[in-house]
């Protein structure tokens, strides 16, 4: 069974995939090159030690999202 923090970060990517128009990498490990902008790249975050909020059970994910252009 995938973890649900892998779950969250597959959906989010999944949607940022799906934008028209932009090539999108996960977590690249490369440069881009002239011909791959426009770009989303997401980048995954940490998760934070849960905490308790309204009797409930907090759990924070972070991520970074960042989109690439072309200058003139």
């Amino acid at each position: 069974m995938t973890a649900v923090r892998e779950q969250v970060l597959a959906a989010v990517a999944s949607r940022l995939a799906a934008i028209p128009g932009y090539n999108f990498k996960r977590n690249p490990v490369h440069e881009f090159a002239s011909t791959d902008v426009p770009a989303l790249v997401m980048l995954d975050g940490g998760q934070a030690e849960p905490t308790m909020v309204t009797g409930a059970v907090q759990y924070t994910l972070t991520l970074t999202v960042e989109v690439f252009v072309a200058g003139e």
